[in-house]
């Protein structure tokens, strides 16, 4: 008997453990001015496991204990993305510095008044269907330049269901198309984090930092980000007997049936060129205005 009720409390204790984890926090600043690094993507690999640092660079991240081996990838605008083993950042007070980085963008110089003004990517009136990303993931709408025309982003627009929090603030990352057709450099250097009132089409002008509409297209992303606890909220999934209750973040975006010409890509650690139903296409445009 003894025997046996000592492998069951061990039974307990490891599964205690492995429900329980352990927190790992700190604070994101630049290795250069030292200053804190808001909305830093903290995301521990091949997991919906992640966070962003807040307003101040202060972040704090549950691990489970069977997870304690694997890798954070820490990412953010402008700056390197670090690799470190979670178990190194256990149960201390961490200053993590991340390296900035500069690209080598060719400049395109747009004059005049523009000739037309065009609404490209995935728009519908109403959604279908809508997607929660998790804080620091990226979901991405591909825009072609279909007639390689001379352009700039005037407009970017997301659609926002009322399933969650459609007033969560969230970031705008815009990224030309890399070798591999994948989304590459950032070619809107500054940190745009934007909040919208209400559901349904949100859109916000972007003209003023001169962002061009590449010759081979832009990939249009939602990031969302870390801000306030109150925009947690919960919903019930499953049925029957497996129904459980589950904690989200933020506002969720529409989808809406895939289009021939638009692509949507997922972020979580690395950009993948798949999505929860291939059917579907995320509910994200921009206006472009055309020189030529």
């Amino acid at each position: 008997m003894n025997t046996i009720w000592s492998t069951s409390v061990a039974i307990l204790f490891c599964n205690s453990l492995i429900a329980q984890g352990f927190f790992v926090k700190g604070i994101m600043i630049d290795s250069l001015t030292k200053e804190p690094i808001p909305f830093a993507a903290i995301q521990l690999k091949n997991t919906e496991i992640g966070t962003t640092s807040n307003v101040e660079g202060n972040f704090e991240l549950e691990i489970p204990f069977d997870r304690r081996h694997d890798t954070l990838f820490i990412s953010c605008l402008n700056y390197q993305t670090k690799a470190i083993p979670a178990d190194q950042l256990k149960e201390k007070d961490n200053l993590i510095a991340l390296f900035p980085i500069s690209y080598e963008l060719a400049e395109v110089v747009v004059q005049g008044k523009p000739k037309r003004t065009e609404r490209l990517g995935v728009y519908s009136k109403q959604s279908s269907s809508q997607f929660s990303p998790w804080i620091g993931h990226q979901i991405a709408v591909f825009i072609p330049n279909h007639d390689k025309s001379k352009g700039q982003l005037k407009k970017v627009g997301i659609y926002l269901t009322d399933w969650g929090k459609p007033n969560a603030p969230f970031r705008i990352r815009i990224y030309n198309m890399g070798q591999d057709s994948f989304p590459d450099q950032d070619i809107l250097k500054e940190s745009l984090v934007i909040k919208a009132e209400k559901k349904g089409w949100f859109w916000y002008d972007i003209s003023s930092y001169d962002v061009y509409f590449p010759e081979n297209g832009a990939f249009i992303a939602m990031e969302l980000v870390f801000t306030d606890k109150k925009y947690y909220w919960h919903h019930w999934f499953g049925e029957g007997e497996k129904r459980e209750k589950r904690t989200r973040y933020g506002s969720t975006i529409g989808l809406t049936k895939k289009t021939d010409d638009s692509w949507t890509f997922f972020k979580r650690t690395s950009w993948k060129k798949s999505f929860i139903n291939p059917s579907l296409n995320a509910m994200i445009a921009a206006e472009v205005d055309f020189f030529d």
